[in-house]
C-alpha cells in the first residue's frame, strides 16, 4: 500500500497567489489546473474551450522521469496558463517573485494538437498530431464509446 501525494502547502500557496496576481493585472489569457488527467488533458481541454482561432497547441516536453507520468500525472500545484507572448516578461517576474519552478510547454496553434516529448537521454518521440476536433470528439464520446 503506497502513501498518498505529499502537498507542500507553502508551494501551492505561492502557485495560487502567483496566478491570481497575474491573472489580476491582465497577464494570462487562460488558466487550467492539471488535477484531472494531468497536464495531456489540460493541454487537450483548454483548446476545447478557446476561440476556433485558437483551439490547437504546439507542445514540446521534457520529461526527466516517466513519459506517462508527465503527461498524465495529477501531482498538486500545477497550474497550466496560457499567456500572450507580449506579456511574458511580465508573467516570468511573478513567478520569480514567488520562486516558483515552471516550464514553457508550447505555443498556441491553429487546429491541430500536437505533442512531442524529449526523455533525458535526448530522445524524442512524437506523440499526438491530430486535429483538435478529432481529440475533442473522442474526448465526448470516449464513455459512450465504451458503454456499448
Amino acid at each position: 500500500a503506497g502513501r498518498p501525494p505529499r502537498l507542500d502547502l507553502d508551494l501551492e500557496k505561492r502557485v495560487q497567489a502567483a496566478c491570481l496576481k497575474a491573472i489580476g493585472q491582465g497577464l494570462v489569457d487562460a488558466a487550467h489546473d492539471c488535477s484531472e488527467g494531468g497536464l495531456a488533458v489540460a493541454l487537450a481541454e483548454m483548446c476545447f474551450l478557446a476561440e476556433p482561432e485558437a483551439r490547437g497547441v504546439r507542445a514540446d516536453l521534457y520529461a526527466d522521469f516517466r513519459v506517462d507520468a508527465l503527461l498524465f500525472g495529477e501531482s498538486q500545484s500545477r497550474i497550466l496558463i496560457e499567456v500572450p507572448p507580449e506579456k511574458m516578461d511580465a508573467v516570468m517576474a511573478i513567478i520569480r517573485e514567488f520562486q516558483i519552478p515552471f516550464a514553457v510547454v508550447g505555443e498556441v496553434a491553429a487546429v491541430r494538437f500536437t505533442l512531442s516529448v524529449t526523455d533525458r537521454r535526448g530522445g524524442r518521440q512524437n506523440l499526438i498530431d491530430l486535429s483538435t476536433a478529432e481529440i475533442e470528439q473522442r474526448w465526448r464520446g470516449g464513455l459512450e464509446q465504451w458503454m456499448k
